[in-house]
């Protein structure tokens, strides 16, 4: 399933203002001046929501088309600005109060160094949201961007076969050599909980606050879906709250 750019900016752009944003004001009150930074950023809807807090944004993204098309959308809004850039080679000004990773450090590999990486871009009273889907759940695999079989788009967890067999159902099912190397990488990449609490003691961080969803609150702007939250006891169960919790929200900081 392929979404259109402007489809894609609206649904990062309404979960920021209703759900992220309301999540880390519970953690972190929000004012005018904030720096922000938003680790693969897109389209820059979710920067969009925070500047409509005043708050002063850098989007960065490897994909320099999405670093245009969010240049472009956002070309009115003089508190915001994007770069193409790795973040290991992203050297701001300034250190930021609240750093942004949507639906992205499942993509990116070495996840303790990472973290390790962002606490040199934090202000020392700095935080970190995150949020994800657990590599485990019916669609971790991130299935759901096979253009061709709606079959394989939707099916649940056949992602978690073993990849040789994975690969030999995608072919199968005519999905392109392109398209399958994405969802291989995925695989190989992709982040459960678990692993992500580990990663995150790894890197000295603390957790300061956690919500679990049985409904990823993006399904609303996607799908049309209600958000829907976990709890107790189901958000509790190690490992096999993996498998049928479909968005996680963290917020760390670094130790003292």
């Amino acid at each position: 399933m392929t979404y259109s750019t402007d489809a894609l900016f609206r649904s990062a752009y309404q979960t920021a203002k209703h759900h992220i944003i309301p999540f880390i004001e519970k953690v972190k009150p929000i004012r005018p001046g904030m720096h922000i930074l938003d680790i693969g950023c897109g389209e820059g809807g979710v920067l969009k929501a925070f500047a409509e807090k005043e708050c002063n944004g850098i989007g960065i993204d490897l994909m320099e088309k999405r670093i245009k098309d969010a240049r472009q959308i956002l070309k009115d809004e003089p508190r915001l600005h994007f770069k193409a850039v790795n973040v290991y080679d992203f050297t701001p000004e300034e250190k930021f109060d609240i750093i942004i990773l949507k639906d992205a450090i499942e993509h990116i590999p070495e996840k303790t160094r990472l973290l390790r990486r962002l606490k040199d871009l934090l202000q020392p009273d700095g935080i970190i949201w995150l949020g994800f889907p657990p590599f485990p759940m019916p669609l971790g695999g991130h299935q759901q961007i096979i253009p061709n079989n709606k079959l394989l788009r939707f099916l649940p967890y056949y992602h978690l076969l073993p990849t040789a067999i994975y690969r030999k159902v995608l072919e199968m099912g005519g999905v392109s050599p392109r398209i399958i190397e994405l969802l291989l990488e995925i695989k190989e990449l992709g982040l459960s909980i678990e692993d992500f609490h580990r990663f995150a003691r790894q890197a000295g961080y603390r957790i300061a606050a956690a919500q679990h969803f049985f409904l990823n609150p993006s399904y609303q702007y996607r799908f049309g879906l209600p958000t829907l939250r976990s709890f107790f006891p189901f958000n509790k169960i190690p490992y096999l709250r993996n498998f049928y919790t479909m968005g996680v929200y963290y917020i760390i900081q670094p130790k003292s």
